[in-house]
């Protein structure tokens, strides 16, 4: 009896592991598409799927918190009710894969809207390539903001705003905080 019950499970678990969908995202290359540049590192966005409480997302967030290229991170509810992780990374070596597998642990995944698969966000109607989130300028709506400028210089255009933005922050901290409280 114990050999049979055996057998169904090897069995299912083959069955699963040779499904399409799990076998191409297992081999596929996952990329993080929210991600920005800040003056310790970097801080990355991802939403995720399977969070059954709150005990359940702190569990997932001190197990990424305990790996040594994340110093900070936080978890909470967007407002159109998903689950998001914000994490404070020193370097982008930390991998997609490498945060998946903890995910799954703990019965978890990426719910794919947040995360690029080849390139290609699945959960969109349309495929985004992640260089189009990630270039894509939205005006913020701050008095003195600084404006991303396109001279065609793609590495001088982003060194330059990216001085301007630092400087408006450090000159403007409450309404900087403002802003981020806005993006919750």
């Amino acid at each position: 009896m114990k050999a049979i019950y055996l057998g169904v499970i090897y069995l299912f678990v083959l069955i699963i592991l040779s499904t399409p969908v799990f076998s191409q995202l297992d081999s596929e290359k996952l990329e993080f598409t929210r991600v920005k540049t800040i003056e310790e590192g970097y801080t990355l966005y991802f939403n995720v799927d399977g969070i059954t409480s709150e005990s359940h997302a702190e569990l997932i967030l001190q197990e990424l918190l305990n790996q040594e290229k994340i110093y900070d991170g936080r978890f909470f509810e967007t407002r159109d009710k998903s689950f998001r992780i914000q994490l404070f990374v020193t370097d982008l070596s930390l991998s997609a894969e490498f945060v998946r597998s903890i995910l799954i642990k703990h019965s978890a995944d990426y719910d794919f809207t947040t995360v690029s698969v080849n390139g290609l966000v699945p959960n969109q109607s349309k495929g985004v390539h992640p260089s189009e989130i990630n270039s894509t300028y939205r005006p913020v709506n701050a008095f003195g903001f600084p404006i991303r400028e396109n001279t065609g210089n793609q590495k001088k255009d982003e060194d330059e705003y990216r001085k301007k933005k630092d400087e408006w922050i450090q000159q403007n901290p409450e309404e900087y905080e403002k802003l981020l409280k806005e993006l919750e």
